[in-house]
């Protein structure tokens, strides 16, 4: 029931561009059309209440989770002592006493107990020990597993400096930063079978070969926006369809297709409104996998600053503005 009116929340805050957006159109509602502030003491008081109410819910699932943590620890430690222990019993050595001794050792004398003898090794041969050499030498020539190797994909792709590039099993697309300014004229894009060369005013912009053939007669290029930075963004498929590439242009940083997600619905069965939140929101989470905040979570702490200054009058003293990926008063959580 609580997760109910999440998507129109979430719908609200986009609209609203922001935590002071949505907060000032929640207001404004409750003023129109409700009476609210007819009684100012007592709404204070409410919203006071129920921020008191999910902090608490908030404290406790905190304190839950930290102590399902300190019990996975503890279990691993036990573990770990417990595998211990057995290593330690199974390299035990086990000697063998006589009668005499055994009964000299109940009587806590101080007796110098012999170990049983092993029976002799085998002797190796000097072809058999070679043998072995060369076969581990052959295991040390053998080729590894480079699939393994690479960067974490970032919506199915990655970030470089130059553009940010992702990716289906059949389609790429690369939203290539350009400067501002500049008139789209002056913006040529050369696309070939392997190839791709981007000149701005004549002169080269970025230009590299493709990871892989593409189909360059289906290939498409605007001058949009992306991220809030100006971009060439160019679509094209893959020339050989069901395959994951590890970088767009050569000579990139790889990344590891092993852990590319695999696609279970298409983005383009979405209505044209729900679309855009979806792909912003997969956009936020590939980043916060990475280790990189959202654009929006530094512009909400701001914006939080701004709705603190400018009401005095509500107690704050126990919110706290906390970094990305944490739920707290001016963080919206899109999980």
């Amino acid at each position: 029931m609580e997760e109910k009116f999440d998507g129109m929340f979430m719908t609200i805050v986009n609209e609203s561009k922001g935590i002071e957006g949505f907060l000032t159109s929640f207001f404004s509602f409750m003023r129109r059309k409700t009476d609210f502030f007819s009684t100012p003491d007592k709404g204070r008081e409410f919203v006071l209440k129920y921020f008191e109410e999910q902090n608490r819910v908030y404290q406790d699932n905190k304190r839950k989770e930290e102590q399902k943590t300190k019990q996975k620890e503890e279990q691993k430690r036990k573990d770990e002592e417990k595998k211990k222990q057995e290593e330690a019993r199974k390299t035990a050595k086990v000697v063998e006493v006589t009668d005499e001794e055994a009964e000299a050792i109940k009587r806590g004398q101080d007796l110098t107990i012999t170990e049983k003898k092993e029976p002799p090794k085998p002797q190796v041969k000097v072809e058999e020990v070679k043998d072995e050499e060369k076969k581990d030498e052959d295991k040390k020539d053998e080729p590894k597993d480079d699939d393994d190797k690479g960067l974490i994909p970032v919506n199915n792709g990655s970030i470089t400096d130059q553009y940010v590039w992702s990716q289906s099993l059949r389609e790429v697309t690369m939203n290539i930063f350009i400067p501002e300014g500049i008139p789209s004229k002056n913006i040529k894009a050369n696309v070939t079978v392997t190839h791709l060369k981007i000149t701005i005013g004549g002169k080269v912009h970025i230009e590299g070969e493709f990871f892989d053939k593409i189909k360059v007669d289906d290939h498409v290029w605007t001058i949009d926006t992306f991220e809030k930075k100006r971009c060439v963004i160019l679509t094209f498929d893959k020339f050989e369809g069901q395959s994951w590439w590890k970088c767009a242009l050569k000579g990139e940083t790889e990344i590891n297709t092993k852990k590319v997600e695999p696609e279970n619905s298409q983005l383009s069965d979405l209505d044209s409104e729900t679309r855009p939140v979806v792909e912003k929101m997969m956009i936020d989470q590939r980043r916060k996998a990475a280790g990189m905040p959202t654009l929006e979570e530094e512009k909400n702490k701001d914006m939080l600053k701004g709705f603190m200054s400018q009401h005095p009058e509500m107690d704050f003293s126990k919110a706290k503005i906390t970094g990305p990926g944490q739920n707290s008063f001016g963080n919206f959580n899109s999980n």
